[in-house]
């Protein structure tokens, strides 16, 4: 039996710990033996987790503090494969195993494009100086592949890799009845409340949209820095009543399911697992056209787009144009097959050789 170990900071409600989760869960089903190492026991995932999961904390601290404990579990547990995420983790997860004179394979994962909350010169140095020492590496996209590519990564060393979704467990997961109320008419936005997600002029664009729609909320499912912001800038344009802000969800597919349709008015996203799920659920999606999403809508032909990241009355009327024709949801369902994880786990099995 071979085993695997899957590696976040932590397990708080994110794009990579789904993927993580969902690639975890599906090599279990395959016969594997895998864990999940986080440094802090701070995840709402984690109630949620399948019981064959094993999750091994590091004693409940930060990254930065984990470096000791990180350096103990590579040396005492030599698993095949560690496969790690975010550049900070993929850089120690590297430094530790060769420290550690382990042979375990160092598998790591690009996510991200840079962007406004990634200005840093570190994690561009640390790509330049330490992804190629890794076993294999592999990107999201194949615009994020082309980054690494420019940043001297080998590309014999990497493969693109789309993120996965497990359809059944979605649809399954969507049917669970909520423990609180919804609006019965309402947009989505669900990720995390930070600058680069753009959602002030969400909630602008929202405004005009309210004009013609005055019966459909809004509804921000998530957490992050900007959440007081975004309170206040719905109170001073009175729409206090119509903008929600849910928090966190282990389970956000039943919310997912009974939207009227899914929006992503970010500046920047490298592969947003939130569209292939809604996919799943025969969702329509609204988005600004980042590089993820004029990737999976295909520049118009699986979603609506945006050509501007700025224009609130052309983002309101794509608001309103995603309600009143939503894209058929048997295309939809046949789009989110792609990326099933039972074809996408054969190709990252591939790194493993």
């Amino acid at each position: 039996m071979r085993r695997i170990a899957f590696f976040t900071p932590g397990l708080k409600i994110g794009g990579i710990e789904r993927v993580f989760i969902t690639y975890a869960e599906e090599f279990i089903r395959q016969g594997y033996e895998v864990s999940y190492v986080i440094c802090k026991d701070d995840g709402t995932f984690i109630s949620a987790l399948s019981p064959e999961l094993k999750v091994v904390s590091l004693g409940d601290r930060q990254l930065r503090h984990s470096i000791i404990p990180l350096y103990r579990y590579l040396k005492k547990n030599p698993v095949d494969y560690f496969i790690s995420g975010f550049v900070i983790a993929n850089a120690l997860s590297i430094l530790l195993c060769k420290l550690a004179r382990s042979k375990t394979k160092i598998i790591i994962s690009h996510h991200n494009h840079f962007n406004i909350e990634q200005q840093s010169l570190l994690p561009s140095l640390i790509i330049g100086l330490l992804y190629n020492k890794a076993h294999r590496i592999f990107s999201v996209s194949e615009g994020i592949t082309e980054m690494l590519l420019k940043r001297h990564v080998k590309r014999s060393k990497l493969q693109t890799i789309y993120n996965p979704i497990n359809i059944v467990q979605i649809k399954n997961a969507a049917d669970e009845k909520l423990d609180f109320q919804l609006p019965e008419k309402y947009l989505l936005f669900l990720g995390r409340l930070g600058e680069v997600k753009n959602l002030p002029f969400l909630i602008d664009a929202f405004h005009l949209f309210s004009h013609k729609n005055p019966d459909i909320h809004l509804v921000f499912l998530g957490e992050g820095p900007m959440k007081e912001k975004l309170e206040q800038m719905a109170s001073v344009i009175g729409l206090k009543d119509k903008i929600h802000f849910i928090g966190p969800l282990s389970n956000p597919f039943p919310v997912i399911k009974m939207s009227s349709a899914l929006v992503l008015p970010s500046f920047s996203e490298a592969l947003p697992t939130v569209i292939l799920e809604s996919f799943a659920l025969g969702k329509t999606i609204v988005a600004t056209p980042t590089n993820g999403a004029l990737d999976l809508l295909e520049h118009g032909k699986f979603g609506y787009l945006s050509k501007s990241f700025v224009d609130t009355e052309e983002f309101a009327a794509l608001l309103e144009k995603g309600v009143k024709e939503p894209y058929p949801v048997s295309v939809l369902e046949l789009k989110a097959e792609q990326y099933d994880v039972e074809r996408k786990i054969h190709e990252l099995e591939a790194l493993f050789t």
